[in-house]
């Protein structure tokens, strides 16, 4: 079984049950890697040509020197690789993150220059999603399990089918956390903080990865930050 995703891009996105996928170039061009020093440290959703929305933990160990240093690279599948377009960071806002409890873990991110978009770069749109739904979640980090191996395969950018709950002993879905679990014996780590979660049949943006699930193992809920919930304070920071 698969679901066809449809995004704002105009591309269609087959997401299998059989589990894990590797993508293809051009398949997600909203998702971009943000880096520090070339390496990957999160991941993150263009929204408009000037914002990127991503989570708020993944800065709050960089110093402020080196968050000048991060950038954004976009039209890419490898999140080690050189061959997307590069962009400066001229802003980035936090929505009062506590990083205790993780409440409201997500953050936007300004580019100093406009993204130019093609078939391998494009937005998405924010919407929203409700409980006992498929959703496709898309990041770099995730983790496979094979023989009871767990490999890190975070260099190529992968989806994964998941399903949106609230049963889940680690995880308890509410007005601004939105939890899902995989639909095969894969899962998401911590790894891929900031990977998107995407409702496939408006094809919108629900969630950005906040928690991977507890010791990175199949079967436990990952945790998301539930857009819905800040649609205003996205509005007024991106002005859409």
């Amino acid at each position: 079984a698969s679901i066809l995703l449809s995004t704002t891009a105009g591309a269609n996105v087959t997401s299998s049950s059989s589990g894990t996928n590797y993508a293809h170039p051009g398949q997600f061009p909203f998702m971009v890697s943000i880096r520090l020093h070339n390496l990957h440290v999160c991941t993150g959703a263009i929204v408009t040509p000037r914002w990127i929305l991503t989570v708020a933990h993944c800065f709050q160990n960089i110093s402020s020197e080196n968050l000048k240093r991060l950038r954004v690279v976009a039209g890419t599948t490898n999140g080690l690789g050189n061959d997307g377009l590069e962009h400066h960071i001229q802003y980035l806002a936090m929505a009062n993150y506590n990083k205790d409890d993780l409440i409201n873990d997500i953050a936007l991110i300004q580019l100093k220059k406009t993204l130019i978009y093609n078939k391998m770069v494009q937005e998405i749109a924010v919407g929203e999603v409700g409980l006992n739904k498929n959703v496709v979640a898309v990041g770099w980090g995730f983790n496979l399990n094979l023989f009871g191996v767990k490999l890190d395969l975070s260099g190529r950018l992968r989806h994964l089918l998941m399903l949106t709950t609230d049963d889940d002993y680690f995880c308890h879905s509410n007005a601004h956390y939105l939890c899902a679990t995989a639909l095969e014996s894969n899962t998401l780590c911590d790894g891929a903080s900031g990977g998107a979660l995407v409702e496939p049949v408006s094809g919108r943006l629900v969630g950005v990865l906040s928690v991977g699930a507890p010791r990175c193992e199949p079967g436990y809920a990952t945790g998301f930050t539930r857009l819905s919930a800040y649609r205003q304070w996205i509005k007024q920071k991106t002005e859409l």
